[in-house]
């Protein structure tokens, strides 16, 4: 083979295996400026996604800067005699550098913090029988003949997930076996931030309970967002009703008074108090001061979670900003049937319906988007008062670290591609973007995109026509 196709043939192989890059450059001043696609991973490569389980093969980290995937590992790679060319082999790859090889990769979790991930690897052994490994960052724990849900405590410090051996089920912190549990199967395991608590909701003949503290509570045909208090001293979850289809609140163990349709039970910052919605709409919320046990109702909820997004907005509420001096009040005019917002005393105009609240960082900025009256009604996006853009969709509004940048994930009226908008500056338009989707014991939120320095932006697509992932930064 001549030198010149040798080194084609390489570039090729590096490209495929490790991804390349390309930059190009646009001169409309509405649009992003610089534009890097970096290839990821080609489709050929990626282990397909699992749909009867939900399992993912291409994760991204909670800050959107690190992500992993499973590529298919070819039998020319595999060099040991030790390991069997009959099954398929797969490797976990983070941020292009390769793990192990693993007969099965599950369960890939990124820590909350985004510096730590752990997976569960399964292999054989000199008898030909399966065992499995929770790696962490790359270093293995204890072999188990099976592993199930593995996961980070709140506070990034511990991992914890459940094994089964013979007919129990063991719960493990950091690597030790620390709790036996009769049970037909493990849904979920939390750690408590302390790392000295463990919990679990199991599956049994009679429904579904959480195992916490060496006891098992009472069961129920579902149960649903279960959490530990910041400080560790109390759990809270929700567990269907075999009557109807009311949930009731679980607080330490004990179920509270029935009140119609309970839903969202959480703690504040400090775990002083507790709170939980009801009603019909879900517009009143029970608060109790878990110091003095007692118990407030009100019809407008301050939200304890240090979070400066509202989704769901629900009208006579009131959001507070990050740094709890702001608040916006959504106000129902029963006449209109339409919706407005109070903030910094000012009344907003009249919108069909408001699905989203936003604050700024530094809590100088508010955004939301709404839904306009009358013919050329439609989603639009509203800063301190002014609408920014119409778009037929929005999704994934986000303020920039400084405060200074507005962004979010956006498609024409009239149709098209999907692309990000930075202060009104759109980004090149793609069929579909990657979300990182944070799992169960985080917050739910899709997140598209992330800020990173010297005014980029960075995401993830899948081209259409190869299924092929990129990584792309955007200058605005």
């Amino acid at each position: 083979m001549r030198k010149s196709s040798l080194s084609a043939s390489i570039g090729t192989l590096v490209t495929m295996l490790f991804g390349a890059t390309f930059t190009s450059h646009a001169s409309n001043t509405n649009t992003a400026t610089t534009v890097k696609e970096t290839l990821i991973i080609k489709n050929s490569m990626l282990r397909k996604e699992n749909e009867s389980t939900g399992f993912r093969y291409f994760v991204i980290s909670p800050n959107h800067k690190r992500h992993a995937f499973v590529r298919i590992v070819q039998s020319d790679e595999i060099n040991s005699k030790n390991i069997s060319h009959k099954e398929k082999k797969y490797q976990l790859v983070v941020d292009g550098k390769r793990g192990r090889i693993c007969i099965d990769i599950q369960n890939i979790v990124f820590s909350k913090d985004s510096q730590r991930i752990l997976y569960v690897c399964t292999n054989r052994n000199s008898n030909n029988n399966t065992y499995a490994q929770v790696i962490l960052n790359d270093k293995a724990g204890p072999s188990y003949p099976e592993i199930q849900i593995a996961a980070f405590s709140a506070d990034n410090k511990h991992i914890s997930y459940s094994v089964k051996q013979g007919k129990y089920y063991y719960l493990v912190l950091n690597h030790k076996k620390i709790i036996k549990v009769t049970a037909n199967d493990i849904n979920m395991i939390y750690v408590s931030p302390n790392g000295k608590r463990l919990a679990a909701s199991i599956q049994s003949k009679e429904g579904t309970h959480i195992f916490i503290d060496g006891k098992y509570g009472k069961n129920y045909p579902e149960i649903k967002a279960f959490k530990f208090s910041p400080d560790s001293q109390h759990f809270t979850y929700t567990g269907s009703s075999d009557d109807d289809d009311d949930y009731r609140i679980v607080l330490d163990g004990k179920q509270l008074p029935v009140n119609k349709d309970a839903d969202y039970p959480e703690f504040s910052a400090d775990s002083h108090r507790f709170a939980y919605s009801f009603g019909k709409d879900g517009d009143s919320w029970l608060v109790i001061n878990l110091k003095t046990n007692k118990k407030t109702i009100t019809k407008s909820i301050y939200y304890f979670i240090n979070s400066n997004q509202y989704s769901s907005v629900s009208p006579s509420h009131t959001y507070t900003s990050p740094n709890g001096k702001e608040e916006i009040t959504v106000q129902y005019v029963e006449k209109d049937k339409k919706y407005f917002i109070v903030f910094k005393k000012k009344r907003s105009k009249l919108y069909e319906s408001i699905d989203n609240i936003l604050f700024s960082p530094d809590s100088k900025k508010i955004a939301l988007i709404a839904n306009k009256i009358g013919h050329d009604s439609g989603p639009i996006l509203v800063m301190n008062g002014k609408q920014v853009t119409k778009y037929d969709y929005y999704a994934g509004v986000a303020f920039g670290p400084d405060s200074l940048h507005l962004a979010y994930y956006a498609r024409p009226k009239n149709g098209g591609n999907m692309r990000i908008v930075v202060n009104k500056k759109e980004g090149r338009h793609y069929p579909k973007l990657l979300e990182r989707i944070l799992p169960y014991s985080y917050d739910f939120k899709n997140i598209y995109f992330a800020f990173g320095p010297n005014k980029t932006i960075t995401y993830y697509i899948r081209k259409p026509k190869t299924g092929d992932i990129y990584h792309i930064e955007e200058q605005f």
